[in-house]
């Protein structure tokens, strides 16, 4: 029961402040944003606060449905702790994203376009530290052909895939130096490319073990 403390306090905090803050909107709010950062979408402000806590409460109950129905089952005691670090870390990303656009409801000068890429650069970086410590399962981590079929070829791919996320996330950070307008193509190529390499990857170890299948 201790594990699901710090999850449940973040989804309670998400839905405090979406609701300290309702009162404090006008009827329409921007709920997505273009490139430059400049809202390209609004919606009532009733459905708009909701968004990232029900969000969070759906992710968070997904992913404790998952090892419960996972045929691999049997091998999530072994990575039980990163998974529940994980967890946590994607309910605080959701809590960061909902501040950032709080603060943007409220009139304060935060670009989204700039701090959202910002945000998913932590996530990575943090993320990748983790990544070579999942077992084979069938919903998290790097699921290929190749990963499923052998456990040593799922666990190299995980290490090279940690290590990949780590210096995705690093780029990601330093991208807040660039200006506005090129984080979100950056953003975009730089995440193409890592999950190719990754795929590639996978296949790679697949063949050195000798499947040339």
């Amino acid at each position: 029961m201790k594990k699901h403390i710090l999850p449940f306090l973040i989804i309670l905090i998400s839905i405090g402040a979406s609701i300290w803050v309702y009162p404090q909107l006008p009827d329409q709010i921007p709920t997505h944003w273009g490139v430059n950062g400049e809202p390209d979408d609004y919606s009532s402000k009733l459905t708009g606060i909701w968004l990232a806590p029900v969000l969070m409460i759906i992710v968070y109950a997904v992913l404790q449905l998952m090892p419960k129905i996972d045929p691999k089952r049997a091998n999530y005691p072994r990575f039980a702790s990163s998974l529940y670090l994980v967890n946590n870390l994607l309910m605080l990303f959701f809590l960061g994203i909902q501040a950032v656009v709080i603060s943007n409801w409220l009139g304060y000068d935060f670009n989204i376009a700039r701090f959202v890429p910002g945000l998913i650069g932590l996530l990575f970086l943090l993320l990748g530290n983790y990544m070579p410590r999942f077992q084979q399962n069938y919903y998290f981590g790097i699921k290929t052909p190749w990963t499923l079929s052998s456990p040593e070829v799922w666990r190299k791919t995980h290490i090279f895939a940690g290590r990949v996320f780590v210096i995705t996330g690093a780029l990601l950070l330093l991208s807040l130096f660039l200006p506005a307008a090129w984080m979100f193509p950056f953003l975009l190529i730089l995440v193409l490319g890592s999950s190719l390499l990754i795929l590639v990857s996978s296949y790679y170890f697949h063949k050195k073990q000798g499947n040339v299948r």
